[in-house]
């Protein structure tokens, strides 16, 4: 096997020829420069090179770069349509659950939840069911794609440690209580932040394949949610310095996360459609 992160011999590859590969990690490719987006998934997942991968087979990230030119066992780039299916379901159902998510959201704000106590109340109690449904339905696409296990477990865990907090916050009489409520909510707020890293790069690795450039908006939004933490981090540190500045940041970030949740809104409807597409072509793309 060659010493590349694809497998693939550089001497006997088309791609190489044509200067379409971006570079390698040894090899005749080793002195060209560039992101290789193979090197990149198997760097993250911690693998020597793509043959040591479980998904190897159905992940089609090779056929994504170059669909058709690969000397060495060419294969087209195909989905089960019972596995289309299972992912267009799975999109579909993400797509409603988070216009649901937006929608409590909105009733559990102070403002509104000061002023009809019952609705933030019930905006509670419909987040966190929603919230479980969501990842319900990530593991129900591990069965498509197992990148979505991950997902699925990190979120899960994630609430559970919420939830810890919650009920730590609530007996908390002395000051210890309350630093451990502040740490273990710490805690369960990077864990959804990781739970959303597996799921956007599920998503990313599912659509690749298919939908080069829908693929590389999953990463993208990742990094737009790091902005927007950042921005936040930013006012919480301002208010003690600079108020109003703080507000004005604060409004921005309000609306970079609104805009942020549209284009996963988009995104998630735009990846059903590919799927179902597929699924009515029996696989074919």
């Amino acid at each position: 096997m060659a010493d590349t992160w694809c497998t693939k011999d550089c001497e006997k590859c088309l791609r190489f020829e044509r200067k379409a590969c971006p570079g390698c990690k040894s090899g005749a490719s080793r002195v060209r420069g560039g992101e290789c987006e193979i090197a990149v998934c198997c760097q993250s997942r911690g693998y020597e090179n793509c043959g040591h991968c479980p998904e190897y087979v159905d992940c089609g990230l090779l056929d994504a770069l170059d669909p058709i030119e690969h000397l060495e066992d060419p294969k087209p780039m195909r989905l089960p349509a019972a596995t289309a299916r299972k992912m267009a379901n799975g999109m579909t159902a993400l797509f409603a659950l988070s216009l649901l998510l937006i929608v409590t959201s909105v009733m559990t704000m102070d403002s509104v939840a000061a002023r009809w106590p019952a609705l933030g109340e019930a905006g509670d109690m419909l987040a966190a069911v929603v919230g479980l449904a969501y990842y319900a339905v990530l593991l129900y696409m591990a069965g498509a794609n197992t990148r979505y296990r991950r997902a699925s477990f990190a979120g899960l865990a994630a609430v559970a440690v919420n939830v810890g907090a919650l009920l730590i916050s609530a007996g908390a009489v002395m000051a210890e209580a309350a630093g451990l409520a502040l740490l273990v909510s710490l805690a369960g707020l990077a864990t959804s932040y990781y739970a959303l890293y597996c799921e956007l790069e599920a998503h990313s690795g599912a659509t690749l394949p298919f939908a080069y450039s829908l693929s590389k908006r999953w990463r993208k939004i990742w990094k737009w949610n790091l902005l927007v933490l950042a921005g936040v981090l930013v006012t919480l540190l301002l208010m003690l310095a600079v108020p109003t500045l703080a507000l004005l940041l604060s409004f921005v970030c309000a609306i970079a996360a609104l805009a942020l949740k549209v284009v996963v809104l988009v995104s998630l409807w735009n990846s059903a459609e590919i799927f179902r597409k597929i699924q009515k072509t029996d696989g074919n793309v």
